[in-house]
């Protein structure tokens, strides 16, 4: 049984934009199409595999990086910076108001006697907000990445699961229901909400890079120093070498008196040693050539004196020269390892940035319970005030959003009466624990 050809990434990207743009395209063989575009004259021929370029010379190779790839993809990216989508999978139980009295009074938190009194119920449409940033992280190297949120534009709170259902194939682009669309808080600042929530991200995901980075940092500057370091030391100590040979030329010799008296006899020893009578003419001709040989051993002694001199000076020279060489290359190490240094340093400074491509709008159904809250009368038969609130039950999560508080907004599951001022004001047990700090704090002061 012959296997089933499957289709790549790379080709459902092309079908899929080829069929968006209004284009047609036709598979000739496997990983070979034929693709006419609307903003093309005649058709092209793509091909998946390398190989196929032997049999199509004509075609072209259609990967990543690759120039008709990133054409197609730029192209396509244009395109579809804003779309719409509907769920029409949430589930919205059809119970009577005794289930849903019950389930508002486990799940709400009332003061003690207060009544829940439900007056209406309805679905209706709750606009989201899903947003792709593209975030550039630009160091020693480029990364790009992509980071979402989305936000309910009822409550302006953060929705978890939309990810999941943007790739479960949940979301629909048709609208199956007729619900009334709820209010919603504006485009902007649900734009910035999101924005707000990628940026928390974001920071935490950045700190970690450059807690990596600097500790990379750290091992190559340390490598660097160490290798100059070796290289330096190996400098100095020819320097050294070279100073301790000067240092030499200009120091006599140990031995220079004891050879002169050995190679510069006393003439009155040589004529001892001959002990042989002598008559006068004999005896000055051998003074004379005694004193010949002595002057030319002082002359000659006097031209090696010389000599050496010379040859010392041109080696003290060639020395000295040595040594400025040397510190030279010592002074352009330290230029190149400063560069070096400054070269990886620049290289490990993290630079983000963060641009907005798509956006998505969502509507997803929600149950909406406008409530009363009835607590009972204070001592004395004085009426307390009422409460009217929504409450809203979430079919994709299956449970009541919280509601927000009347004095401070934030959402909360429990609502009390709390006496500030002489007026009795509902607010969540938040705002009650803070009322009880600071009147605490003020009694302490007095």
């Amino acid at each position: 049984m012959s296997a089933i050809p499957t289709v790549t990434p790379l080709e459902t990207f092309l079908q899929s934009y080829t069929e968006a743009v209004g284009g047609v395209w036709e598979e000739v063989e496997p990983q070979v199409y034929d693709v006419l575009l609307p903003d093309t004259p005649d058709s092209m021929r793509l091909v998946f595999d390398s190989d196929a370029l032997d049999e199509h010379p004509s075609a072209q190779f259609f990967t990543f990086g690759s120039a008709v790839m990133d054409d197609f993809l730029a192209k396509a990216t244009a395109q579809g910076n804003i779309a719409e989508a509907y769920i029409n999978t949430a589930h919205l139980p059809s119970q009577g108001t005794a289930y849903w009295l019950q389930r508002l009074k486990r799940e709400l938190m009332v003061p003690e006697g207060a009544e829940i009194r439900l007056l209406s119920l309805r679905p209706m449409d709750v606009l989201h907000l899903v947003c792709w940033f593209e975030v550039t992280f630009l160091s020693d190297e480029k990364e790009q990445a992509l980071y979402s949120a989305a936000v309910d534009r009822l409550y302006g709170r953060q929705v978890r699961y939309l990810d999941t259902i943007l790739h479960d194939g949940t979301a629909e682009s048709v609208r199956r229901t007729l619900y009334p669309v709820a209010g919603t808080i504006s485009l902007e600042e649900a734009y910035l909400l999101t924005r707000e929530r990628i940026l928390r991200t974001l920071g935490a995901d950045a700190n970690t890079r450059r807690a990596d980075m600097e500790g990379r940092l750290q091992r190559q500057t340390r490598r660097i120093s160490n290798y100059f370091e070796d290289l330096r030391d190996e400098l100095r100590a020819r320097i050294e070498k070279a100073q301790h040979k000067i240092e030499l030329l200009h120091a006599p010799p140990p031995e220079e008196k004891k050879t002169r008296r050995k190679a510069a006899p006393n003439l009155a020893s040589q004529m001892t040693a001959l002990r042989k009578p002598l008559t006068k003419a004999q005896q000055k001709a051998a003074e004379k050539a005694a004193a010949d040989a002595e002057k030319a051993r002082i002359l000659a002694a006097e031209a090696a004196q010389a000599l050496s001199a010379t040859a010392c000076t041109a080696q003290e020279a060639e020395l000295r020269e040595e040594i400025r060489s040397l510190e030279e290359r010592v002074a352009t190490l330290n230029r190149e390892e400063a560069v070096r240094l400054d070269d990886v340093r620049k290289k490990s400074v993290l630079r983000v940035s963060m641009r907005l491509t798509n956006y998505l709008h969502v509507h997803i159904p929600r149950l909406f319970f406008a409530l009363e809250i009835v607590p009972a009368p204070a001592r004395g038969g004085m009426p307390l005030p009422a409460l009217p609130l929504t409450m809203t039950f979430d079919g994709m999560m299956e449970r009541f959003d919280a509601a927000p508080c009347p004095n401070c907004g934030k959402p909360t599951y429990s609502l009390l009466l709390q006496t500030i001022a002489q007026k009795s004001l509902w607010c969540c047990s938040a705002c009650v624990q803070t009322s009880q700090n600071v009147a605490a704090s003020g009694n302490k002061k007095r």
